[in-house]
């Protein structure tokens, strides 16, 4: 019984995703992305470009995140549903811009 258990130890221990499939280049790039759209999300001051800078950020890390650990992980599927409402919340913002007043046409008398 104690051998077994320290054969369990003795084992590497296993990642979900192999060494050599992690693409670093590829999260370092999602990662740079993220950093830069976090720039404009500071500076400007208009609300509809916050949101959707911060939104392309939320993205951006979901891609990071579905590289690293797999697309099966747990935490990939935590920010696959972190995605889904950024999607509601920039479609929200976008219908709420549009001026449906300008929308009609004007009417014959």
């Amino acid at each position: 019984m104690l051998l077994s258990y320290m054969a369990l130890f003795a084992e590497p221990a296993v990642r979900t995703v192999p060494t050599e499939e992690i693409q670093m280049g590829k999260i370092i790039a999602c990662l740079a992305v993220a950093f830069v759209l976090l720039i404009p999300m500071l500076i400007f001051r208009q609300r509809i470009v916050k949101i959707l800078c911060s939104c392309s950020v939320e993205v951006c890390l979901f891609l990071a995140c579905r590289l690293y650990f797999g697309s099966d992980s747990i935490v990939t599927q935590i920010m696959c549903w972190f995605t889904a409402a950024v999607a509601c919340i920039v479609t929200v913002a976008i219908v709420n811009r549009i001026n449906w007043g300008n929308l009609r046409g004007k009417r014959d008398l």
